[in-house]
């Protein structure tokens, strides 16, 4: 009992315990906070990656493809107990560009997949920005969702340049808080193309459909314009309908405007100029529309604030040159296949090197872009639809990596029993069609590359940090020896009175003992809040010294990971218990070995 009395005792007035404390609390918190964003890093990696391929992925060695996937994907299905769900996926590369922009070339990665089937086996539709919530996402939204997204998305953009400006006049604005301005203005123009696109789709659509048929019937009339009055007379008709629709009235007033003009002047080129004008103007019919990885260089921004900025939204139009890598082919070999696109949504995974460089295709779309499509020669014989890999959900019960990889074994027998049927079970396939090998894989497998990177970087900077803190050892070695040096007198008196060697040293021991419970409960509370708050610290530096720690345009996630792990806390927490005792050791065995008449003769 007199060992805890004392040990409490000591640590209530020595003043110089609270340095000792102080000293564990920092080395804790420091400790917290390294391996908490550290962990932080590599789980979101982790969920992202399992949430854009599934649990495991089927793929082949080489760009050939998988062929006759949906009959492998049925064969998985019902010989392997633990699939849930299989999706096929497509993957190529192109260059994205803008029309108008004449300077604008982004090389991206682009990858087809089936919606809302897709979302089965991924978290794809957790990240997307139009059908953010809905269970079954298309890449043919409502008109109505995708005009109400954009409007709500300008006034945001608009907020954030309201507040940038704050009532400052021009020529007080800061270069930064202009250059940003310009930049809000820019998106806001971009956007309203895109609102004006969605919103006069259907208006443009018809007055297209209208202008080719009569351009057709021009065509095959001989260029006799005089079939021209009946379309004349039709359209009068069709701007009586549309009075009370000013959107519907205008273009349709403009294509009455063009054929009148063609028939009066016998000269086709007036139609042939809005048909062009049109069909720059309208949103691509299905399946030409794309969603966009959110992170795209100059599509998008980000402010220091964290806002995200569209510029190239809903309703924007792309051009992608897709290389038809499925003719298996190098890039000098093949000339790229040219699409117009509509934008119709965008899509984060979290993760900027995938967002950055990834735009999504339907996977019909991008199979045909690619020369993976179904031909047929003319002796009959079948080139089959072809896939980049398949990607697959195991049941909620599979959860460890050695479930998974037996899951993957069963596969891979699917797959072999699969190539080696093949021949006899499509014999007028050509005959090497099927030429590649292929291997299923877990999500962690075929990221270990990067996993392991940052896991290696997590696990050098806990040691760095670890060492360092070893400096807590040794303060609480050095005050606890000043201690032992200062109550030599007290120590004496206590063997004096009948103490024994072990229960003075159990003394120190446990003061030490105290001293690193308190400072790592101290220094783990700091740091868990130190964590949880970590991106409201960030924003009140930049705010009110405007020092950037972390540039909030190009670090990997949208935010600073501030999850904070118990485990990890409590195993911290050991380990400064654990230091406190082992700098206390020296100056308890030296108070042990004390003899009483000694210790009570020093001054």
């Amino acid at each position: 009992m007199y060992k805890l009395v004392l040990c409490l005792r000591y640590l209530r007035r020595r003043a110089i315990a609270y340095f000792a404390v102080l000293g564990v609390a920092l080395c804790v918190a420091m400790l917290l906070i390294v391996a908490s964003v550290m962990t932080g890093f590599v789980n979101k990696i982790e969920r992202a990656a399992r949430g854009l391929f599934g649990d495991i992925v089927l793929e082949p060695y080489g760009q050939a493809g998988i062929p006759r996937y949906d009959d492998l994907i049925e064969r998985i299905v019902e010989d392997v107990d633990r699939v849930e769900a299989v999706s096929p996926r497509i993957y190529s590369y192109g260059v994205l560009r803008i029309p108008g922009q004449a300077d604008y070339r982004m090389l991206v990665q682009i990858a087809g997949i089936r919606l809302p089937e897709a979302v089965t086996v991924t978290a794809f539709e957790n990240g997307l920005f139009v059908q953010a919530g809905l269970a079954e996402p298309t890449f043919d939204p409502p008109a109505k969702l995708l005009a109400e997204r954009v409007s709500t998305h300008i006034q945001a953009v608009r907020a954030v340049a309201d507040r940038e400006r704050d009532g400052r006049s021009d020529a007080k604005l800061p270069e930064a808080t202009d250059d940003l301005l310009n930049r809000l203005a820019n998106a806001e123009g971009y956007l309203w193309r895109g609102l004006a696109n969605i919103e006069l789709a259907e208006a443009r659509a018809e007055a297209l459909e209208y202008l080719l048929a009569a351009f057709n019937e021009v065509e095959l009339a001989g260029r006799d314009f005089t079939v021209l009055k009946d379309n004349i007379v039709e359209l009068d008709e069709l701007l009586v309908q549309a009075a009370d629709s000013p959107r519907r009235y205008g273009v349709l007033g403009r294509v009455r405007r063009a054929v009148g003009f063609a028939a009066a002047m016998t000269d086709i080129t007036r139609l042939k100029d809005v048909i062009k004008e049109l069909e720059a103007e309208t949103i691509e019919p299905w399946p030409h529309r794309v969603i966009l990885g959110l992170g795209i260089d100059a599509l998008s921004f980000r402010t220091q604030k964290g806002e995200t900025v569209r510029i190239v939204g809903p309703g924007s139009k792309i051009t992608l040159y897709v290389f038809p890598i499925g003719k298996q082919l190098s890039l000098t070999d093949v000339s790229p296949n040219v699409q117009r696109l509509t934008v119709v949504d965008d899509c984060t995974t979290d993760v900027a090197s995938i967002d950055g460089k990834t735009v999504y295709l339907p996977f019909g779309e991008l199979q045909r872009l690619n020369d993976m499509a179904e031909q047929t020669a003319i002796d009959g014989r079948v080139a089959p639809a072809r896939c980049s890999q398949i990607q697959i959900k195991v049941r909620a019960d599979v959860t460890s990596e050695a479930e998974l990889r037996e899951v993957c074994e069963e596969i891979n027998a699917v797959w072999r029993q699969f190539k080696r049927d093949y021949s006899e079970s499509y014999p007028n396939d050509f005959p090497n069609v099927l030429t590649t090998s292929a291997e299923a894989r877990t999500w962690r497998e075929r990221q270990i590359d990067l996993i392991s990177m940052i896991e290696t970087q997590r696990t050098l900077m806990i040691v760095m940090f670890g060492i360092m803190s070893l400096v807590s050892v040794v303060l609480v070695f050095v005050l606890f020896y000043m201690i032992v040096v200062q109550k030599t007198r007290d120590i004496g008196v206590l063997k004096a009175i009948g103490a024994s060697s072990p229960g003075v040293a159990g003394i120190f021991l446990a003061y030490g003992a105290v001293i690193g419970l308190v400072g790592s409960i101290i220094g783990s509370i700091g740091g868990y809040f130190f964590v949880r708050n970590i991106n409201g610290i960030r924003n009140w530096l930049d705010d009110a010294f405007g020092f950037r720690p972390w540039t909030r345009e190009r670090f990997m996630f949208a935010e600073i990971p501030n999850e904070v792990d118990p485990w990890t806390v409590f195993v911290i927490i050991v380990g400064a218990v654990i230091a406190g005792v082992l700098g206390a050791i020296v100056p308890a065995i030296r108070a042990a070995r004390m003899q009483p008449v000694e210790a009570l003769r020093y001054e």
